[in-house]
């Protein structure tokens, strides 16, 4: 999988680069909508118009970081 380019998501321009999420689980009456944004794209992350419209407290929720696999 490559990354997305920048330029357009939503209709909006200017976005960082992210993938949309659809998530499903037991317990929800509906699916959940959430984006997931690389950390690698600090300066792009910092003036997505998208993001910016979340708490900047929990702007990291939503952006990538490597973690320990199941294993």
């Amino acid at each position: 999988m490559r990354r997305p380019d920048s330029d357009i998501a939503l209709g909006v321009v200017g976005v960082a680069p992210a993938l949309n999420v659809q998530l499903f689980a037991r317990g929800l009456s509906r699916h959940v909508l959430t984006r997931l944004y690389f950390p690698d794209q600090e300066e792009a992350n910092q003036v997505d118009p998208i993001l910016a419209r979340v708490e900047k407290s929990r702007r990291k929720t939503l952006i990538a970081r490597a973690g320990k696999g199941p294993n």
